[in-house]
Order: structure tokens, then C-alpha cells, then sequence
């Protein structure tokens, strides 16, 4: 027989205690679950639950390694979770994309418990386990029972059990009445929560919830089980579609995420230039996110934009000028401005770009009275070295009266490019 060797107590309960052990000689570690009551009643429900344990072999049900069921001490060894669902909840709730991963792995496990002919009726965040990996398993099935002639004599008329604030109405009136559709009633329960963070006995309102799983949640938990999916197998076919439209990012939240991504690489991989390119088109009318973006992106991934999508390129250039010059903004971010300014001229090799992000540095360094963006224009005018850019500035320029009185001090006429140097002397002679 194999030896599992104590090691300290990690839980308790009015059934006895769970306590973490390693198994000799490997020393893998395991949960030891030890009954302590030794009335009739308790040991027939903790050997029921070994015998259901047992019969259930599936990736998101707790299965058994060891037992020792027969006579006193009365346990049962299964793999060891540090966390249950409600250890991790304050970190879960509201995240669509984890809870739709969890709750669709607790759906599996419960899925598969029901086509085997085998209810939990206690589920709840405590009973279902989290393990580092992320990965779930639903335990605690000691309440549980199969539907068969013989388990159903082993609750008597009138009593209930379960867990207030996760229980249907019938387990509360009459618990020899659950069935499959009473385990779909906790399960929207512990759906709701997992939304909303409310405590399971606050009123439940679905309409703080997206409108498709609202349906869902409202469907689980009907008083009339007639009401309410009839399967798992029901629930699932229409949780996973509106889960997935809900944990799904939008384009802008999936634009800041890959601009993170870009940010944290030393390069830019051809899929995500082409998924830039394609979540600033559809982020177009969202101004406010481009401009963003644009301060944010690394100066080879523009370059990298450029080269294989020029005009989106011009695009998140463009909407980065309209929003910088369209609003007043603290200092600090006025710098930023600035320095994104040069890292787009430097990245671009569009001049009407390396125009606009002259005018763009000039206007806020002039609004904002900030002499770091002043100085970050003047540079750009001064390092117009090609004709062609010196043009494209000029031109931008001679829509700018009085810049040369910004840039005075910051930039020697003489030296620029002769277009730039007669066109700051003809605007000097005018003034």
C-alpha cells in the first residue's frame, strides 16, 4: 500500500480536515481528506462520496489517488490545490476572458457528472478548485448523488442540502428533489457572482449584465426548473458563444495590448504589422486611441508600418497631430508630444509626415508656452537636409506666421536649408 506521510492541516470543515501530505518515496505532494465524525450518517455520506469520486474519470472532476474507506481512520487522498474559485474571485470578477475560461472548464466537469448520472447538488466557489496552472477541477461531491432507484431513498422527504445564497428552491423545500437542473441553478448563481462580485445572498439583478449573458444567468436561475436549460450540454452550447463575444478584446483594447507587446520586443514581427495595420483601420474613429498609440509606438514598428502599410501609417500620423494640437495637456505629456514628434519624423519617410510633425511640436510647444517642445521643432526644421523635405516643411510652414519667432535662439537661419532659410527671412522681413 502507498504511504502518504503527513505534513500540516490546509483546511477544515464540520466533516473533519483536509490536510496537505507527500507520498513516500517520491515525494509528490497530495491532500489527505480525514473524516473526523464517526456517526453513521457521515461516514455513509464521505464513503458515497469516494464511490462517486471513483466512478467519475474526467480532467475537471478531482479524482481519488488513495483511499482507505472501509474501516476507521476513514480517508481519501486526491491531488493538492492551493486555491479554490472563491480564494481567487477578488482577482477573477469582472474579467470576462478568465471567467469564461473558468466557468466553461467548470461546465465540462459538470457536463460530463451529469451524463454519467451523477448530481453535485453543492456547488459553489468553494467546491471548485484552482490550481497554478489555471487550470479547474470541481471537487466535494459528498452532497452529491447518482440518479439511481437506490441513491434516491438515501435523502429523506423534507430534508434539504446545499449551500444558501447557490441552492435551487427545490432543494430547499424537498433536496430528494434535485436533479440535474437544480446543479444548472448554482451553476448561474456562481455565474453571476463571478460577474458582478455581489455576495450570493444579495438580490440578483440581470440587468447589470451584458445583455447576452444576462439571458443566460436569468435562464440558469428560473424557480421553475422547467424553466431553466434542461442540460449542461443546453448551457454550454449557449454560454460559449456570448462568452467569447464578451471576452473577446475590442480593436482598441487589442491595439494597446499588441502596442504593449511591440514595446516589450527588440523587433516587429510581418503578423503584427499586418494587425497593427488592421486595428488602426478599425480604430479610426476612435481618435482619442490612435494618438495613443502613436506616442507609444517604438520608431522601428512605425518605420516597419510605413513600409508595408504607408497609409495607415499616415493614418495614426495624422490622428496623433489632429488630437496633440486640439487640446490643452499637462507639461509632462506636453514633452511627450514632443519626443513623439521626432520619433515619427525619424521614422518616417514620407515628407508631408516629417512636415506635420514639425507644425505638430511647434503648435503645442507654442501653445503650451514649453520650451522642450520648442526646441524638439527647431531641431526638426534644423535637420532638413534633402529637398524634397525642406519643401514639404516649407510648405507646412508658410501656414505658420510667426514661427520663426518660436524657433529664434534655437536654430542658426543661415545654416538651414536654403528653401527653409529664404522662407524664415522672407517671414522675419515681414514682421
Amino acid at each position: 500500500m502507498t504511504k502518504f506521510v503527513d505534513i500540516d492541516k490546509i483546511g477544515s470543515g464540520g466533516f473533519g480536515v483536509v490536510i496537505k501530505c507527500k507520498r513516500d518515496p517520491d515525494g509528490e505532494l497530495f491532500a489527505r481528506k480525514l473524516l473526523l465524525l464517526e456517526d453513521e450518517g457521515s461516514i455513509k455520506r464521505f464513503q458515497r462520496e469516494v464511490r462517486i469520486l471513483s466512478k467519475l474519470a474526467h480532467p475537471r472532476i478531482i479524482r481519488i489517488e488513495d483511499t482507505h474507506v472501509d474501516a476507521k481512520p476513514y480517508w481519501f487522498v486526491m491531488p493538492l490545490y492551493k486555491n479554490s474559485l472563491r480564494d481567487v474571485m477578488p482577482s477573477v470578477v469582472g474579467d470576462r476572458k478568465e471567467i469564461a475560461a473558468i466557468f466553461e472548464s467548470v461546465l465540462e466537469g459538470m457536463d460530463y457528472a451529469h451524463e454519467q448520472g451523477v448530481i453535485h447538488r453543492d456547488l459553489k466557489p468553494e467546491n471548485i478548485l484552482h490550481g497554478d496552472d489555471g487550470s479547474i477541477v470541481v471537487s466535494d461531491f459528498g452532497l452529491g448523488r447518482a440518479l439511481d432507484a437506490a441513491s434516491s431513498r438515501a435523502t429523506r422527504s423534507g430534508d434539504w442540502v446545499g449551500t444558501m445564497g447557490y441552492m435551487a428552491p427545490e432543494q430547499v423545500s424537498n433536496a430528494a428533489h434535485a436533479d440535474a437542473r437544480s446543479d444548472i441553478f448554482s451553476l448561474g448563481r456562481i455565474l453571476y457572482e463571478l460577474l458582478t462580485g455581489e455576495s450570493p445572498l444579495a438580490i440578483q439583478d440581470v440587468t447589470k449584465l451584458p445583455v447576452g449573458l444576462a439571458q443566460v444567468v436569468q435562464r440558469c436561475t428560473r424557480t421553475n426548473p422547467d424553466e431553466r436549460f434542461q442540460t449542461v450540454r443546453d448551457l454550454r452550447t449557449s454560454f460559449v458563444p456570448v462568452a467569447i463575444s464578451h471576452a473577446k478584446p475590442s480593436a482598441a483594447e487589442a491595439l494597446k495590448q499588441l502596442v504593449g507587446q511591440i514595446s516589450a520586443q527588440q523587433y516587429t514581427t510581418e503578423e503584427q504589422t499586418a494587425n497593427l495595420a488592421q486595428l488602426v483601420a478599425q480604430c479610426h474613429d476612435e481618435p482619442d486611441v490612435l494618438h495613443e498609440v502613436a506616442v507609444s509606438l517604438p520608431e522601428r514598428a512605425f518605420t516597419t508600418l510605413e513600409r508595408a502599410y504607408p497609409e495607415m501609417a499616415k493614418v495614426l500620423a495624422t490622428v496623433f497631430s489632429q488630437v496633440a494640437v486640439s487640446q490643452s495637456w499637462p507639461f509632462d505629456y506636453t514633452d511627450r508630444i514632443g519626443t513623439a514628434c521626432s520619433r515619427i519624423y525619424d521614422a518616417t519617410s514620407d515628407n508631408e509626415i516629417k512636415a506635420l510633425m514639425v507644425v505638430t511640436a511647434l503648435e503645442v510647444g507654442t501653445s503650451h508656452n514649453r520650451y522642450y517642445v520648442m526646441d524638439v521643432a527647431a531641431a526638426l526644421i534644423s535637420r532638413a537636409r534633402e529637398e524634397a523635405t525642406a519643401l514639404a516643411i516649407a510648405h507646412a510652414l508658410e501656414k505658420r506666421k510667426g514661427w520663426p519667432n518660436v524657433v529664434r535662439g534655437r536654430i542658426e537661419v543661415k545654416k538651414l536649408h536654403p528653401i527653409l532659410k529664404e522662407l524664415a527671412e522672407i517671414e522675419e522681413d515681414e514682421q
